[in-house]
């Protein structure tokens, strides 16, 4: 399978394995922290280049702003969710208020 990818796609790392115990911890701690590096660098380059990549056009900046009170509002609309009871009430009060003072 890795002869079928882009070499700049993937990083090899190699662990040594210790019979049948497999890895030992010391050989597990080095390749999860290069692991860990390499992972963290690669996202940075994409965050980055798709940062390089953004539309700074008039038209641009107004997606970029609409997308981002869509994810306010999103994340805000799950502060709501269970408050039907409360939600219900204030509406009760309000048409009361609307009759009581011809509103």
């Amino acid at each position: 399978m890795k002869d079928s990818l882009v070499k700049a796609n993937y990083k090899y790392n190699d662990a040594e394995w210790a019979g049948i115990v497999g890895v030992s911890a010391e050989a597990y701690d080095s390749y999860m922290s290069a692991f860990i590096k390499d992972f963290y660098t690669a996202v940075i380059r994409l965050i980055d280049r798709a940062v390089q990549k953004l539309d700074t056009t008039p038209r641009g900046l107004i997606a970029t702003e609409i997308h981002k009170h869509m994810g306010i509002c999103v994340k805000e609309a799950e502060n709501f969710m269970g408050r039907e009871d409360e939600l219900f009430k204030v509406r009760m009060l309000t048409q009361y208020v609307r009759a009581v003072h011809r509103i």
